[in-house]
């Protein structure tokens, strides 16, 4: 389930990016050490984002969120998220861990642009 829920983050994080026009360049992160972030959401606009995902709920452990600070010691003004499934928001060591629904939302890919709904072919309207 973990490498399907995974996907399924990355897909979508990539494609509503894509579909709102954004300036997002997306990449994934890995140290000569092994550590490794999932997704990195890089915007001149927005900031970087540095994204782990979980299948987790309330089981978070500092262990899971190593990647994530190997790689604020290398981009000290990133936002370090954690997306899983977990029930609420919550902080710790510096990582957002959030439902993954509200990743979109941090992000700021919740709401399409108005000449987006313009340009759709008539027949989705």
């Amino acid at each position: 389930f973990g490498k399907a829920f995974e996907h399924f983050i990355v897909r979508d994080l990539i494609s509503i990016a894509d579909t709102l026009r954004t300036d997002f360049c997306f990449y994934y992160y890995r140290t000569a050490s092994g550590q490794e972030v999932d997704i990195i959401a890089d915007s001149p606009s927005r900031g970087v984002f540095a994204i782990e995902i979980k299948a987790k709920d309330t089981n978070i452990k500092n262990k899971d969120l190593r990647g994530l600070l190997a790689f604020k010691e290398d981009e000290p003004n990133a936002k370090l998220i954690c997306c899983s499934l977990a029930p609420r928001r919550r902080l710790e060591s510096d990582v957002l861990i959030l439902p993954w629904q509200e990743l979109f939302i941090e992000l700021g890919l919740n709401s399409l642009p108005t000449d987006f709904l313009l340009n759709l072919p008539s027949y989705l309207h």
